[in-house]
């Protein structure tokens, strides 16, 4: 028999035959596995390859499930945070994305979980200079543990000043709340009052009994810690117009008792292009101080499929009743928010997953919220009359 398997006849015999079956079985399961695996690669790197760098912003709020975790860009590389969300690795990950490797400030509104236990993903490997915190040590836990973080990390802690003024490189604020005249008060067994101690106070602000660790607030929670959360009114210039700052409310949790509060005596201070809805857009909100504020652009922070039913139907129309476009990180995801070019140009935007909605009628009927067709952008509006954005007809 010849090398290649014939016999002298001229037949192919039957160990040949069996070799080159065995050979031809082999290349094809070889061509299917390269074709498997040319068709995962793609899939592997969509998996594995990190996010896109996010495009310019001033105003970042991420996508950190239900908690706030908001930036403020200060510089190249350089932001204020504005509480740190509930989860360190999705804490990181945006300022990851965003470039974030210095931080000369971070507010923290109040201990809640939802807004402070992402701190540690911030400290990881970037410079934080200080932490600023609310006046009070409600809840206890969650102020223990950001003491410890800032100790261990040689961070210095300071109470926020009732009423104060700051500024970092292009941004500046103010506090509207805690104010001087209006001392908040620890609950018993809250673990002390911090700087601002004292009592009867009218955002004084939980009943006895503290809320330990609790993450986010129950149907049987006190609102003391919520209103006691730190509130500032920022201001941006905008290039060529330092006459018409670029306006943001920041509000934390605060509910109906301080929101009234500050009708009363900072309304003037209210008005902003853009708003942080308090409280994750829940249902404890006063309609008038959404109206106060007037704003082109509301965002809601939010978790997807919360226990707490936030946002409120409710409050997400009264968020965007005046025709400003609202936003939620729970559909949309992250929000980017740009300065405009001109006092009255529009507000640019960009979201991971959406573009907002106008809210055009009330509730309860959810599929009367139609959506505005202008995309990637919210108008601004200024001075006393305020045109209404052109929305789709309702469905």
């Amino acid at each position: 028999m010849s090398e290649s398997g014939l016999l002298s006849g001229g037949e192919r015999s039957d160990r040949g035959a069996a070799g080159g079956g065995r050979g031809r079985k082999r290349l094809i399961l070889l061509g299917c596995l390269l074709l498997v695996v040319g068709a995962a690669v793609p899939l592997l790197r969509q998996c594995t390859a990190p996010r896109a760098p996010a495009p310019p912003w001033v105003f970042a709020v991420c996508d950190v499930g239900q908690g706030d975790a908001l930036f403020l860009s200060v510089g190249p590389h350089s932001a204020v945070a504005v509480d740190t969300g509930p989860d360190p690795a999705r804490e990181d990950a945006c300022a990851d994305r965003l470039g974030i490797t210095e931080v000369p400030l971070v507010v923290l509104t109040h201990f809640h979980a939802d807004h402070v236990d992402g701190l540690s993903g911030l400290l990881h490997g970037r410079a934080v200079r200080q932490i600023e915190t609310t006046t009070v040590d409600d809840p206890p836990a969650g102020a223990a543990q950001v003491a410890r973080l800032a100790a261990a990390a040689g961070i210095p802690e300071v109470r926020v000043a009732p009423d104060e003024r700051r500024s970092i490189g292009p941004v500046s604020w103010q506090v509207l709340w805690p104010q001087a005249g209006q001392p908040l008060t620890a609950p018993e067994g809250a673990g002390g009052a911090g700087a601002m101690g004292g009592s009867g106070s009218a955002g004084g602000m939980g009943a006895a009994g503290g809320t330990g660790g609790m993450a986010e607030d129950g149907p049987n929670e006190n609102p003391g810690p919520n209103n006691d959360s730190i509130v500032m009114a920022v201001t941006l210039a905008v290039p060529g117009a330092p006459s018409a700052p670029f306006r943001l409310l920041l509000t934390g949790d605060i509910e109906t008792t301080v929101q009234q509060i500050l009708l009363g005596d900072r309304r003037r201070y209210l008005r902003a292009d853009v708003l942080k809805v308090p409280h994750h857009g829940s249902a404890k909100q006063d309609p008038g101080f959404l109206a106060a504020v007037r704003p082109s652009l509301s965002v809601i922070s939010v978790g997807k499929g919360n226990p707490y039913g936030h946002p409120a139907p409710r409050t997400v129309y009264l968020a965007g009743s005046d025709g400003a476009r609202v936003y939620r990180t729970d559909l949309d995801g992250m929000v980017l928010v740009s300065d405009p070019s001109a006092p009255d140009g529009p507000i640019p935007v960009a979201a991971d997953r959406g573009d907002g909605t106008v809210p055009t009628a009330p509730p309860p009927s959810p599929t009367r919220a139609a959506r505005s067709g202008h995309g990637g952008g919210s108008p601004r509006h200024r001075g006393p009359a305020r045109e209404r954005e052109p929305t789709e007809p309702a469905a």
